[in-house]
Protein backbone atom coordinates (compact mmCIF):
# COMPACT_ATOMS: atom_id res chain seq x y z
CA UNK A 1 0.00 0.00 0.00
CA UNK A 2 2.82 2.62 1.04
CA UNK A 3 3.72 1.98 -2.73
CA UNK A 4 0.89 4.52 -3.89
CA UNK A 5 1.62 6.84 -1.75
CA UNK A 6 3.65 10.02 -3.13
CA UNK A 7 7.31 9.61 -2.40
CA UNK A 8 9.62 12.30 -0.72
CA UNK A 9 11.71 13.82 -1.60
CA UNK A 10 10.48 15.41 -4.92
CA UNK A 11 13.63 16.56 -6.82
CA UNK A 12 13.20 20.50 -7.53
CA UNK A 13 13.58 21.21 -11.50
CA UNK A 14 16.54 22.59 -11.51
CA UNK A 15 17.59 23.05 -7.82
CA UNK A 16 16.08 25.75 -6.52
CA UNK A 17 12.52 25.59 -7.81
CA UNK A 18 9.43 23.63 -6.05
CA UNK A 19 8.59 20.35 -7.85
CA UNK A 20 4.63 21.23 -9.37
CA UNK A 21 3.74 17.53 -7.99
CA UNK A 22 4.88 18.87 -4.35
CA UNK A 23 2.88 22.28 -5.04
CA UNK A 24 -0.09 20.26 -5.43
CA UNK A 25 0.65 18.24 -1.90
CA UNK A 26 1.00 21.81 0.09
CA UNK A 27 -2.85 22.19 -0.38
CA UNK A 28 -3.85 19.61 2.29
CA UNK A 29 -2.64 19.79 5.97
CA UNK A 30 -1.76 16.62 6.36
CA UNK A 31 -0.58 14.20 3.57
CA UNK A 32 0.70 10.52 3.55
CA UNK A 33 3.40 9.99 1.59
CA UNK A 34 6.23 7.48 2.01
CA UNK A 35 9.97 7.75 1.89
CA UNK A 36 11.85 6.88 -1.56
CA UNK A 37 12.87 3.60 0.88
CA UNK A 38 9.39 3.11 1.32
CA UNK A 39 8.50 3.77 4.70
CA UNK A 40 5.55 5.53 4.94
CA UNK A 41 5.17 8.99 6.79
CA UNK A 42 3.08 12.19 7.45
CA UNK A 43 3.74 15.23 5.73
CA UNK A 44 2.45 18.10 8.06
CA UNK A 45 2.21 21.52 5.80
CA UNK A 46 0.62 24.25 8.07
CA UNK A 47 2.85 26.60 10.17
CA UNK A 48 0.39 26.50 13.33
CA UNK A 49 0.43 22.74 13.23
CA UNK A 50 3.87 22.56 12.90
CA UNK A 51 4.50 24.74 15.87
CA UNK A 52 2.32 23.04 18.50
CA UNK A 53 4.35 19.51 17.09
CA UNK A 54 7.91 21.22 17.39
CA UNK A 55 6.99 21.98 21.39
CA UNK A 56 4.98 18.83 21.85
CA UNK A 57 7.30 16.39 24.59
CA UNK A 58 5.77 13.69 22.37
CA UNK A 59 7.28 14.49 19.50
CA UNK A 60 10.37 13.35 19.04
CA UNK A 61 13.67 13.13 17.10
CA UNK A 62 14.67 9.66 17.60
CA UNK A 63 12.15 6.94 17.98
CA UNK A 64 12.18 4.76 21.41
CA UNK A 65 15.37 2.29 21.12
CA UNK A 66 16.86 3.41 18.27
CA UNK A 67 19.15 5.32 19.64
CA UNK A 68 22.65 5.07 17.81
CA UNK A 69 20.80 3.37 14.58
CA UNK A 70 20.15 4.39 11.46
CA UNK A 71 17.65 7.00 10.73
CA UNK A 72 16.00 5.31 8.06
CA UNK A 73 17.95 6.67 5.29
CA UNK A 74 19.74 9.43 6.79
CA UNK A 75 23.06 11.15 6.99
CA UNK A 76 25.33 10.25 9.80
CA UNK A 77 24.55 14.30 11.21
CA UNK A 78 21.55 13.34 11.78
CA UNK A 79 22.08 10.11 13.81
CA UNK A 80 25.18 10.76 15.38
CA UNK A 81 25.07 14.31 16.69
CA UNK A 82 22.83 17.32 19.05
CA UNK A 83 19.48 17.16 16.42
CA UNK A 84 19.71 12.96 17.49
CA UNK A 85 18.93 13.87 20.94
CA UNK A 86 15.64 15.10 23.45
CA UNK A 87 14.45 16.42 26.84
CA UNK A 88 17.79 17.06 29.59
CA UNK A 89 20.40 15.11 27.18
CA UNK A 90 19.79 17.86 24.47
CA UNK A 91 19.36 20.81 26.46
CA UNK A 92 22.52 20.20 28.59
CA UNK A 93 24.61 19.87 25.49
CA UNK A 94 22.74 22.75 23.67
CA UNK A 95 24.36 25.21 26.13
CA UNK A 96 27.68 24.06 25.54
CA UNK A 97 27.66 25.69 22.31
CA UNK A 98 24.58 29.09 22.89
CA UNK A 99 27.64 31.08 23.80
CA UNK A 100 29.91 31.24 21.02
CA UNK A 101 26.04 32.55 19.04
CA UNK A 102 26.17 35.07 21.41
CA UNK A 103 25.80 39.05 20.25
CA UNK A 104 28.33 39.63 21.49
CA UNK A 105 30.80 37.17 19.35
CA UNK A 106 28.53 37.86 16.64
CA UNK A 107 29.15 41.13 16.61
CA UNK A 108 32.99 40.43 16.22
CA UNK A 109 32.34 38.23 13.91
CA UNK A 110 30.52 40.74 11.53
CA UNK A 111 33.25 42.86 10.57
CA UNK A 112 35.33 39.50 9.13
CA UNK A 113 31.93 38.02 7.51
CA UNK A 114 31.84 41.16 5.55
CA UNK A 115 35.36 41.47 4.78
CA UNK A 116 36.03 37.13 3.95
CA UNK A 117 33.00 38.07 1.70
CA UNK A 118 34.25 41.35 -0.30
CA UNK A 119 38.01 39.33 -0.60
CA UNK A 120 36.20 36.04 -2.25
CA UNK A 121 34.15 37.85 -4.42
CA UNK A 122 37.62 40.26 -5.56
CA UNK A 123 39.16 37.04 -5.88
CA UNK A 124 36.18 35.94 -8.47
CA UNK A 125 35.75 38.63 -10.39
CA UNK A 126 39.86 38.25 -10.73
CA UNK A 127 39.41 35.42 -12.17
CA UNK A 128 36.87 36.56 -15.13
CA UNK A 129 33.71 34.84 -15.90
CA UNK A 130 31.83 32.80 -16.43
CA UNK A 131 32.88 31.57 -12.72
CA UNK A 132 31.57 28.65 -10.07
CA UNK A 133 29.61 30.79 -7.55
CA UNK A 134 29.74 27.54 -5.52
CA UNK A 135 33.69 26.71 -5.88
CA UNK A 136 34.44 30.86 -5.25
CA UNK A 137 31.60 31.45 -2.79
CA UNK A 138 29.11 29.84 -1.51
CA UNK A 139 30.80 26.86 -0.21
CA UNK A 140 33.91 28.64 0.62
CA UNK A 141 32.63 31.71 2.72
CA UNK A 142 30.62 29.25 5.64
CA UNK A 143 33.75 26.81 5.87
CA UNK A 144 36.01 30.09 6.63
CA UNK A 145 33.11 31.41 9.16
CA UNK A 146 32.15 28.17 11.20
CA UNK A 147 36.44 27.39 11.54
CA UNK A 148 37.07 31.07 12.39
CA UNK A 149 33.96 30.40 15.33
CA UNK A 150 34.70 26.65 16.46
CA UNK A 151 38.58 28.14 16.67
CA UNK A 152 39.91 25.70 13.30
CA UNK A 153 43.05 26.75 11.30
CA UNK A 154 41.65 28.11 8.17
CA UNK A 155 44.45 25.80 5.88
CA UNK A 156 42.38 22.89 7.31
CA UNK A 157 39.24 24.50 5.91
CA UNK A 158 38.91 22.40 2.55
CA UNK A 159 39.59 19.29 3.97
CA UNK A 160 36.68 19.79 6.66
CA UNK A 161 34.61 20.66 3.82
CA UNK A 162 35.21 17.37 1.82
CA UNK A 163 34.48 15.37 4.79
CA UNK A 164 31.29 17.98 5.89
CA UNK A 165 30.14 17.51 2.21
CA UNK A 166 30.39 13.50 2.58
CA UNK A 167 28.78 13.81 6.32
CA UNK A 168 25.39 14.98 4.88
CA UNK A 169 24.88 12.39 2.25
CA UNK A 170 21.65 10.23 2.19
CA UNK A 171 22.20 6.15 2.45
CA UNK A 172 19.03 6.26 0.57
CA UNK A 173 20.79 7.52 -2.66
CA UNK A 174 24.63 8.08 -2.00
CA UNK A 175 27.82 6.38 -0.72
CA UNK A 176 27.17 5.60 3.02
CA UNK A 177 29.96 3.87 3.69
CA UNK A 178 32.11 6.97 2.94
CA UNK A 179 29.76 9.25 4.88
CA UNK A 180 29.89 7.55 7.66
CA UNK A 181 33.97 6.91 7.22
CA UNK A 182 34.16 10.54 6.37
CA UNK A 183 32.13 11.73 9.55
CA UNK A 184 34.55 9.67 11.88
CA UNK A 185 37.56 11.51 10.39
CA UNK A 186 36.21 14.88 10.67
CA UNK A 187 35.53 13.75 14.45
CA UNK A 188 39.37 12.37 14.83
CA UNK A 189 41.02 15.85 13.61
CA UNK A 190 37.85 17.85 15.85
CA UNK A 191 39.02 15.49 18.79
CA UNK A 192 42.93 16.29 18.11
CA UNK A 193 42.48 20.19 17.71
CA UNK A 194 39.93 19.89 21.28
CA UNK A 195 43.40 18.78 22.88
CA UNK A 196 45.77 21.42 21.46
CA UNK A 197 42.96 23.90 22.57
CA UNK A 198 42.95 22.43 26.23
CA UNK A 199 46.45 23.57 26.72
CA UNK A 200 46.51 26.59 24.61
CA UNK A 201 42.86 27.99 24.64
CA UNK A 202 41.40 31.19 22.85
CA UNK A 203 37.96 32.78 22.31
CA UNK A 204 36.12 30.11 20.09
CA UNK A 205 33.99 27.65 20.74
CA UNK A 206 36.58 24.49 20.80
CA UNK A 207 37.95 26.46 23.97
CA UNK A 208 34.80 26.68 25.08
CA UNK A 209 34.03 23.38 24.94
CA UNK A 210 37.47 22.03 26.19
CA UNK A 211 36.83 24.03 29.16
CA UNK A 212 33.43 22.27 29.86
CA UNK A 213 34.97 18.96 29.53
CA UNK A 214 37.52 19.91 32.46
CA UNK A 215 35.00 21.46 34.25
CA UNK A 216 31.93 18.36 34.01
CA UNK A 217 32.84 15.14 34.87
CA UNK A 218 29.42 14.24 33.47
CA UNK A 219 30.54 14.86 30.02
CA UNK A 220 32.43 12.79 27.74
CA UNK A 221 34.95 13.72 25.21
CA UNK A 222 33.07 11.97 22.65
CA UNK A 223 29.98 13.42 23.37
CA UNK A 224 32.11 16.77 23.06
CA UNK A 225 33.90 16.03 19.86
CA UNK A 226 30.13 14.94 18.03
CA UNK A 227 28.79 18.37 18.85
CA UNK A 228 31.89 20.01 17.71
CA UNK A 229 31.46 18.14 14.27
CA UNK A 230 27.49 18.85 14.40
CA UNK A 231 27.96 22.59 14.64
CA UNK A 232 31.39 22.37 11.24
CA UNK A 233 28.51 20.55 9.42
CA UNK A 234 25.60 22.50 10.11
CA UNK A 235 27.48 25.63 9.82
CA UNK A 236 29.08 25.16 6.36
CA UNK A 237 26.87 23.10 4.48
CA UNK A 238 22.94 24.05 5.23
CA UNK A 239 24.72 27.92 4.73
CA UNK A 240 26.21 26.95 1.86
CA UNK A 241 23.31 25.46 -0.39
CA UNK A 242 21.09 29.05 0.84
CA UNK A 243 23.53 31.44 -0.53
CA UNK A 244 23.74 29.35 -4.13
CA UNK A 245 19.67 28.98 -4.01
CA UNK A 246 19.37 32.30 -2.54
CA UNK A 247 21.63 33.82 -5.51
CA UNK A 248 19.64 31.69 -8.47
CA UNK A 249 16.31 32.89 -7.11
CA UNK A 250 17.68 36.36 -7.52
CA UNK A 251 18.68 35.92 -10.77
CA UNK A 252 16.08 34.00 -11.94
CA UNK A 253 12.89 35.93 -10.77
CA UNK A 254 13.02 39.10 -13.44
CA UNK A 255 13.72 42.20 -11.50
CA UNK A 256 14.82 41.09 -8.36
CA UNK A 257 18.14 41.24 -8.12
CA UNK A 258 18.05 44.82 -10.08
CA UNK A 259 15.52 46.03 -7.60
CA UNK A 260 18.46 44.92 -5.10
CA UNK A 261 21.46 46.80 -6.69
CA UNK A 262 19.26 49.54 -7.15
CA UNK A 263 17.99 49.64 -2.93
CA UNK A 264 20.74 47.95 -0.59
CA UNK A 265 18.17 48.84 2.39
CA UNK A 266 16.32 45.80 0.90
CA UNK A 267 19.02 43.59 1.72
CA UNK A 268 17.26 42.18 5.32
CA UNK A 269 13.82 41.57 3.37
CA UNK A 270 15.61 39.42 0.66
CA UNK A 271 17.64 37.94 3.03
CA UNK A 272 14.32 36.58 4.94
CA UNK A 273 12.37 35.74 1.91
CA UNK A 274 15.13 34.24 0.14
CA UNK A 275 14.98 31.84 3.53
CA UNK A 276 11.35 31.10 3.28
CA UNK A 277 11.63 29.95 -0.65
CA UNK A 278 15.04 28.13 -0.39
CA UNK A 279 15.34 25.86 2.74
CA UNK A 280 18.79 23.89 2.58
CA UNK A 281 17.50 20.18 1.36
CA UNK A 282 17.36 18.28 -1.45
CA UNK A 283 14.06 18.26 -2.64
CA UNK A 284 10.93 19.49 -0.97
CA UNK A 285 11.32 17.73 2.67
CA UNK A 286 11.79 19.08 5.80
CA UNK A 287 12.58 17.54 9.89
CA UNK A 288 11.50 14.23 10.63
CA UNK A 289 10.31 13.41 13.73
CA UNK A 290 8.71 10.25 15.63
CA UNK A 291 5.77 10.28 17.74
CA UNK A 292 5.22 8.77 21.28
CA UNK A 293 1.48 9.09 21.48
CA UNK A 294 -1.40 9.49 19.36
CA UNK A 295 -1.87 13.07 18.53
CA UNK A 296 -4.71 14.95 16.16
CA UNK A 297 -3.43 17.00 13.80
CA UNK A 298 -6.20 19.51 11.66
CA UNK A 299 -8.89 16.42 12.29
CA UNK A 300 -6.18 13.29 11.46
CA UNK A 301 -5.77 11.33 13.79
CA UNK A 302 -1.72 10.05 14.12
CA UNK A 303 -1.42 7.05 15.85
CA UNK A 304 1.70 6.52 18.20
CA UNK A 305 4.90 5.53 16.60
CA UNK A 306 4.22 7.52 12.99
CA UNK A 307 6.81 9.25 11.72
CA UNK A 308 6.61 12.85 10.83
CA UNK A 309 7.88 15.09 8.01
CA UNK A 310 7.59 18.58 8.94
CA UNK A 311 8.10 20.28 5.51
CA UNK A 312 9.97 23.60 6.08
CA UNK A 313 8.90 24.32 1.94
CA UNK A 314 5.17 23.61 2.29
CA UNK A 315 5.02 26.27 5.44
CA UNK A 316 5.95 28.99 3.48
CA UNK A 317 4.16 27.96 0.88
CA UNK A 318 0.87 27.75 2.98
CA UNK A 319 1.63 30.63 5.26
CA UNK A 320 2.69 34.09 3.46
CA UNK A 321 -0.96 35.54 2.59
CA UNK A 322 -1.11 35.44 -1.01
CA UNK A 323 -1.51 33.56 -3.78
CA UNK A 324 1.60 33.68 -5.86
CA UNK A 325 4.28 32.17 -2.81
CA UNK A 326 5.95 30.30 -5.57
CA UNK A 327 7.87 33.50 -6.49
CA UNK A 328 10.27 35.42 -4.98
CA UNK A 329 9.44 38.92 -4.31
CA UNK A 330 12.18 40.78 -2.20
CA UNK A 331 9.19 43.77 -1.21
CA UNK A 332 7.31 41.22 0.84
CA UNK A 333 7.22 41.75 4.47
CA UNK A 334 6.11 39.66 7.34
CA UNK A 335 6.24 36.40 5.13
CA UNK A 336 6.94 33.79 8.48
CA UNK A 337 8.77 30.89 7.95
CA UNK A 338 10.41 28.09 9.99
CA UNK A 339 13.56 27.71 8.17
CA UNK A 340 15.37 27.82 11.42
CA UNK A 341 12.78 25.39 13.19
CA UNK A 342 10.73 25.88 16.25
CA UNK A 343 11.11 25.05 20.14
CA UNK A 344 13.62 23.21 21.65
CA UNK A 345 15.54 22.58 18.61
CA UNK A 346 15.38 26.23 16.70
CA UNK A 347 18.53 26.55 15.10
CA UNK A 348 21.23 28.05 17.85
CA UNK A 349 23.34 29.43 14.52
CA UNK A 350 20.07 31.60 13.06
CA UNK A 351 21.72 34.41 13.58
CA UNK A 352 25.46 33.73 11.83
CA UNK A 353 23.65 32.52 8.97
CA UNK A 354 21.82 35.52 8.28
CA UNK A 355 25.01 37.79 8.97
CA UNK A 356 26.83 35.93 5.98
CA UNK A 357 23.59 35.56 3.49
CA UNK A 358 23.61 39.73 4.39
CA UNK A 359 27.30 39.74 3.46
CA UNK A 360 26.93 37.82 0.68
CA UNK A 361 24.02 39.83 -0.94
CA UNK A 362 25.45 43.41 -0.11
CA UNK A 363 28.68 42.28 -1.83
CA UNK A 364 27.14 40.76 -4.71
CA UNK A 365 24.73 43.74 -5.68
CA UNK A 366 27.32 46.28 -5.03
CA UNK A 367 30.45 44.76 -6.88
CA UNK A 368 28.57 42.98 -9.56
CA UNK A 369 25.54 44.64 -10.24
CA UNK A 370 25.14 42.56 -13.63
CA UNK A 371 25.38 39.50 -12.55
CA UNK A 372 23.40 36.54 -14.40
CA UNK A 373 23.48 33.28 -14.67
CA UNK A 374 25.77 31.69 -17.08
CA UNK A 375 23.85 28.73 -18.17
CA UNK A 376 19.72 27.79 -18.71
CA UNK A 377 18.65 27.00 -15.12
CA UNK A 378 17.29 23.66 -16.91
CA UNK A 379 21.49 22.98 -16.77
CA UNK A 380 21.77 23.75 -13.19
CA UNK A 381 22.39 19.96 -11.41
CA UNK A 382 20.98 19.33 -8.01
CA UNK A 383 22.97 17.04 -5.52
CA UNK A 384 19.98 14.62 -5.12
CA UNK A 385 22.15 12.18 -2.35
CA UNK A 386 23.21 14.64 -0.13
CA UNK A 387 20.87 15.88 2.65
CA UNK A 388 21.12 19.51 2.72
CA UNK A 389 20.35 19.35 -1.33
CA UNK A 390 22.34 22.38 -2.91
CA UNK A 391 23.51 22.20 -6.89
CA UNK A 392 27.03 20.53 -8.10
CA UNK A 393 27.81 24.15 -9.33
CA UNK A 394 26.13 27.44 -10.17
CA UNK A 395 28.14 28.96 -12.99
CA UNK A 396 27.52 32.62 -13.15
CA UNK A 397 29.15 35.51 -15.13
CA UNK A 398 28.99 39.38 -15.54
CA UNK A 399 30.35 41.85 -18.05
CA UNK A 400 29.13 42.49 -21.66
CA UNK A 401 26.79 39.85 -23.07
CA UNK A 402 28.81 38.05 -25.87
Amino acid sequence: MSAELPAVPMPRPYGAAPSPEFLALHERPVVRVRKRSGRPMWLVTRIEDARRLLTDPSVVVAPPGAAGQSRYGLSPLVTQSLFALDGPEHAKLRRLVTPAFSARRLARLRTRIDRMAADLVDEMIAAGPPADLRAHLSSVLPALVICDLLGVPRDDASQLCRWTDSALMSSDEGDADRAWRDWHALREHLGSLLAAKKVEPGEDLLSDLGAALDADPTLTEQQVIALAATMMVAGHETTAVVIEYGTVGLLTHPGQFARLTADPALVPAAVEEILRLYPPTAGDVGTVRFTTADLTVAGTVIPAGSTLMISFRALSYTNAGDDDLGRLDIDRTDTPHLIFSHGPHHCVGAALARLELTAVLRCLADRLPDLRLAVPTEQLTPRLNVVSGGLVSVPVSWGPVS
